[in-house]
């Protein structure tokens, strides 16, 4: 399992566990990210049944898609590159929409 994996796993399961979180969870269901990583395994952040799953590999139609190295989303979800500078700076390259998501604090 990848660092990128693991920490997605901790993440996803600590936004799961969150009562806080409920009902934000709630209004993600039906939602994916595909996450392409330019070098390593690509996942997707899946909502459903008011949950967060990761899976590995790529999806028809996800909801967004975010691009870039594996170091960059990282540092994203241990917050230490900021969403939109990673995305003005071009370290990571986002098409469609992660608002829902935005939400629930992951990034």
């Amino acid at each position: 399992m990848s660092e990128l994996e693991r920490i997605l796993n901790k993440l996803l399961e600590t936004a799961n566990n969150d009562p806080e979180r409920k009902a934000k969870l709630e209004e993600c269901n039906g939602q994916t990210i595909q996450l392409k990583v330019s070098d390593g395994d690509d996942l997707v952040i899946v909502a459903k049944d008011n949950k967060l799953f990761l899976e590995k590999g790529t999806i028809d139609n996800p909801t967004a898609t975010v691009l870039g190295e594996s170091q960059a989303f990282v540092d994203l979800f241990n917050q230490e590159l900021d969403a939109m500078g990673a995305v003005m700076s071009g370290k990571l390259v986002l098409k469609g929409d992660v608002t829902p998501f935005m939400e629930l604090e992951l990034f």
